[in-house]
C-alpha cells in the first residue's frame, strides 16, 4: 500500500501503513419464508462489512500515535479514514496495540463504515428509501382519490 494513509488525520507511513486492506462488500436482504415453499426476498441495500488490518508502528511517534488511535476508539467519534482514491467515514469499533518496545508496537483496528461516500448517498440509502415510500404514498394517495 502507498503512502498517504490516513486514520482521523493521523498520518501512517513508512512501516505503519498496513500492508494490505481487504474490502469486502455485502448486500442486506430479508427473506421471507411463505407457505408452499414460496420465498419473497426484499433488497434492502448496501450493507458494508467492517474494515480490519494489521501493522506496525516504529520510531520515536509509535507510542504517542498507539495513543492517538486508543483515543479514537474510546471516543466512539466518527473519523476518516482515506488512502489512495479510497475514502470513508468510519467509527474505530476494535483496536489492539501491543507494545513490543519504547519505540515499536504491532496493531490490528477494525473500523465500522458509517458512509461511502463512493456508494451515493453517503451510504446510508436514506434519501433512496424515503424516494421509495413517497412514491408508494403517491401511487396509493391516486388510487383511492
Amino acid at each position: 500500500m502507498s503512502d498517504g494513509f490516513t486514520l482521523g488525520g493521523l498520518v501512517f507511513d513508512n512501516w505503519e501503513t498496513p500492508p494490505e486492506i481487504a474490502l469486502p462488500s455485502g448486500h442486506k436482504v430479508n427473506i421471507h419464508k411463505l407457505v408452499g415453499g414460496q420465498r419473497q426476498v426484499d433488497a434492502m441495500g448496501a450493507d458494508p462489512e467492517p474494515l480490519s488490518w494489521t501493522g506496525r508502528a516504529r520510531g520515536q511517534r509509535a507510542s504517542g500515535d498507539m495513543q492517538a488511535v486508543k483515543a479514537m476508539c474510546d471516543s466512539g467519534a466518527t473519523v476518516s479514514l482515506t488512502w489512495n482514491e479510497f475514502s470513508y467515514q468510519v467509527i474505530i469499533t476494535k483496536f489492539e496495540p501491543k507494545y513490543k518496545k519504547p519505540i515499536e508496537w504491532t496493531y490490528s483496528i477494525t473500523v465500522e463504515i458509517v458512509s461511502d461516500p463512493s456508494a451515493g448517498g453517503g451510504g446510508s440509502g436514506a434519501s433512496s428509501l424515503d424516494a421509495l415510500v413517497g412514491g408508494d404514498i403517491a401511487t396509493i394517495m391516486s388510487l383511492i382519490f
